[in-house]
């Protein structure tokens, strides 16, 4: 299956759909992790572009932002947590209607990076499975369903001035105490 070189998908545009398309869409509308793993691409730091093979600790984590409304996760560092955050973070967008995402980093340089790992995944899914996009930069990317991801630096918890559906945040343990 060759992967289609424009960046986003137009939106708010007609679609035709094969009964297979159908069946693979709803089939990723009901499962992140069939999402993530059947459709989505990552960068792996040696081996380049590679399907996005979930190990089963990023399983577990996936299933825990899935079936609990607030979840902390504690592992070790360079484990993919980042980039099994960011897979359920672009699921999340594209198949649930009008919803506001942040991505937040004590330092907007980790907060970009995981932005632009959503951005890479999105780009390389089959057109027919990606969602419209009405804006897209490097702040923040915005579906034709009225969900958007958007990306900050935060220094202190009282800088979360807007809801929220879900929120993202690295290094919590830098937070300023007040």
């Amino acid at each position: 299956m060759a992967v289609d070189t424009r960046l986003t998908k137009t939106p708010h545009k007609t679609e035709k759909y094969t009964e297979d398309q159908l069946m693979e869409l709803a089939k990723c509308a009901n499962d992140p992790k069939y999402f993530m793993t059947e459709h989505c691409y990552i960068q792996h730091p040696t081996k380049g572009r590679m399907r996005f093979a979930l190990f089963d600790y990023q399983r577990d984590l996936v299933d825990n932002y899935h079936n609990n409304r607030f979840s902390i996760a504690m592992l070790a560092r360079q484990m993919g947590k980042s980039t099994a955050a960011a897979g359920y973070l672009l699921w999340y967008a594209m198949f649930h209607a009008d919803q506001t995402i942040l991505i937040a980093a004590h330092k907007y340089s980790g907060a970009q990076e995981i932005m632009q790992r959503i951005r890479f995944a999105y780009e390389t899914l089959p057109d027919y499975i990606r969602a419209g996009v009405t804006a897209y930069n490097k702040g923040s990317l915005e579906f034709d369903n009225g969900s958007r991801i958007i990306h900050k630096q935060l220094l202190k918890i009282q800088d979360v001035v807007c809801l929220y559906h879900l929120l993202t945040w690295t290094s919590l343990h830098l937070l300023e105490e007040r």
